[in-house]
């Protein structure tokens, strides 16, 4: 009986083991097939399981390609900048941040040092604790928004060069409007800076030649004077 019951013991460990890999690689399978990168690291940074999604964030072939690169190599590979163009140094990244406890996700834009591509990332980093309440790992998440990151730059210098144009043709409509008022060459002069302040500049001196050498100026204004006047 003593050594039936130690044969199903075995037994069960190993339909217990089996178990647990093939749920373990049915899960593998899984997280290679969606679409956002996936990558888990240890308490050194080391990579400890990455998909292919995070491999292409990367500008890599092969999950395996990117698990190799330890953080040193990373760092020497990537430059990595936020949304106002700083640079982030890697204890800033959301990685770095969960390995501190912290839950945390930014929007950086990694650009390859060989200046041969850059891609806008989402991250987001999840902390998994040990029982012991250690960060024993990071779970981190990777989503590519080049495409729409892109398509929102060029959105928003679209909207901008139309205000640009609406306001050129607005001054253009009120100059010729005030202009057309006098034929005193002076006065125009003088209506000129009025009219370019501030709708296209923070400043505008007017001067007009009394002698050869003799400039005078006749007219002039500037942001910092029309605030204190108003």
């Amino acid at each position: 009986r003593t050594i039936a019951n130690h044969l199903a013991s075995v037994t069960e460990r190993t339909q217990a083991q089996q178990a647990l890999h093939d749920s373990s690689e049915q899960l593998a399978s899984i997280l290679r097939s969606v679409e956002e990168g996936i990558t888990a690291t240890n308490r050194e940074g080391r990579f400890l399981f990455a998909n292919d999604a995070a491999a292409r964030a990367a500008g890599l072939d092969s999950a395996e390609e990117l698990v190799a690169l330890t953080p040193a190599k990373r760092s020497a590979l990537y430059e990595v900048f936020d949304a106002d163009g700083a640079r982030v140094a890697p204890a800033d990244l959301p990685s770095s941040r969960a390995l501190a406890g912290t839950e945390s996700s930014a929007v950086v834009r990694i650009r390859h040092r060989s200046g041969e591509w850059e891609r806008w990332l989402a991250l987001r980093a999840t902390p998994v604790f040990a029982p012991d309440g250690t960060v024993e790992l990071v779970v981190n998440v990777t989503r590519d928004i080049s495409q729409e990151t892109v398509a929102a730059q060029r959105e928003e210098e679209a909207r901008s060069e139309a205000e640009g144009s609406r306001s050129r043709l607005a001054l253009l409509l009120e100059a010729t409007e005030q202009l057309s008022q006098t034929l005193d060459y002076e006065e125009l002069l003088r209506r000129v800076p009025q009219l370019v302040v501030p709708r296209i500049a923070d400043g505008c001196h007017v001067y007009i030649a009394r002698e050869e050498t003799e400039l005078v100026r006749v007219a002039h204004a500037s942001r910092q004077h029309a605030a204190d006047h108003y």
